[in-house]
């Protein structure tokens, strides 16, 4: 039923899309151009170029915007709207403009003897400016939002075999290592490479985008937010957590205690007996490394309280529910400090 809906109104849309194009600036007169029997044949040529049209600025969108590429992930989003709006326009436009040559060139035409730039070039340009302004301000509404959407299920869906696949293996090297007796190696290691890195050190950024799957934990205090991500890099900017997290993105960290909240994508299971996150065994191991304290310390961290308990077991139960294409995402952060 989602999708026939979704189908309908997308129909609707191409065809109103269609109609403005082909009756241009006479589009009040309808009754005319519906009677019109050489109306029909352009009319619905035209459908079938306004869905390659609107096909093309989505995936502009879905490239620049929804997939947030490593090139793209340092643009402000002032920026990337800009560039969205002038890459889509242009690529659409000779699109046109190629077909419309082709097409008047066979009929011993062209744009100046046809007057196209003084009528039907500006009103094409308005229409679909207008719909590159639909398509950011509602991208859920778009086919390219669609293919994001199971794309970034597919996506956490890898995550979490992967998650699986690695739990066993490490959990294979963990026997090993114990029936080897190297354990006490492998402490010394340990402990070497922390006493390395016991001095910390930071970078300062000026600007920079975080994709919410790759956010693990976030913990909002007085003076900011502190994001921790899956790769074991650590951000803190001084912001509100509602300046940088809309709520249909926060539904997917849950509060396990006041003030922190963890991302529910990266959770293997309820928390444990001792009311411990269970953070799939790789990212876990990640954190371990990075941890300046101790493990208890690092427990401890990641200890639900109390009155979370019920609360994030629900959530974690309900996560199949949330809206997935929310992951790819990103938030924009400001004069950040990281610490690695």
């Amino acid at each position: 039923m989602r999708v026939l809906n979704f189908v309908l109104k997308y129909a609707l849309r191409i065809a109103i899309i269609a109609y403005l194009i082909t009756a241009n600036w006479r589009f009040l007169e309808i009754f005319a151009y519906l009677n019109a029997p050489k109306f029909w044949p352009l009319y619905w040529a035209t459908c079938t170029l306004v869905l390659i049209y609107m096909v093309i600025i989505e995936a502009v969108y879905c490239v620049l915007i929804l997939n947030h590429s490593k090139t793209m992930g340092g643009i402000r989003r002032s920026t990337r709207k800009v560039v969205f709006f002038v890459t889509g326009i242009t690529i659409v436009t000779a699109i046109n403009l190629v077909f419309l040559q082709f097409l008047l060139s066979s009929a011993d035409h062209t744009f100046l003897t046809a007057e196209y730039f003084r009528s039907g070039f500006v009103f094409f340009l308005l229409v679909f400016m207008a719909y590159e302004a639909w398509v950011w301000y509602y991208p859920k509404t778009t086919l390219g939002f669609w293919v994001m959407e199971r794309w970034v299920g597919g996506v956490v869906l890898g995550i979490e075999q992967k998650a699986a696949s690695y739990s066993s293996i490490y959990a294979e090297k963990e026997e090993a290592l114990i029936d080897d007796g190297s354990d006490i190696v492998v402490t010394q290691e340990v402990r070497l490479e922390t006493a390395e890195c016991d001095a910390p050190r930071q970078s300062f950024v000026a600007e920079m985008s975080i994709v919410l799957m790759d956010i693990l934990l976030i913990i909002s205090q007085r003076d900011g937010v502190y994001i921790y991500l899956r790769s074991g890099q650590r951000f803190f900017t001084q912001a509100k957590l509602a300046m940088l997290f809309n709520d249909e993105q926060l539904a997917w960290f849950a509060e396990y205690r006041k003030g922190a909240r963890v991302n529910l994508t990266h959770l293997s299971a309820a928390p444990d007996s001792d009311c411990v996150l269970q953070l799939s065994d790789q990212y876990m191991l990640v954190l371990r490394e990075v941890w300046k304290e101790s493990a208890l310390g690092l427990d401890s961290f990641l200890t639900v309280s109390p009155v979370y308990i019920d609360r994030i077991e629900q959530q974690i139960e309900n996560k199949e529910q949330l809206d997935k294409a929310v992951l790819s995402e990103s938030i924009e952060l400001k004069s950040v400090i990281e610490n690695y």
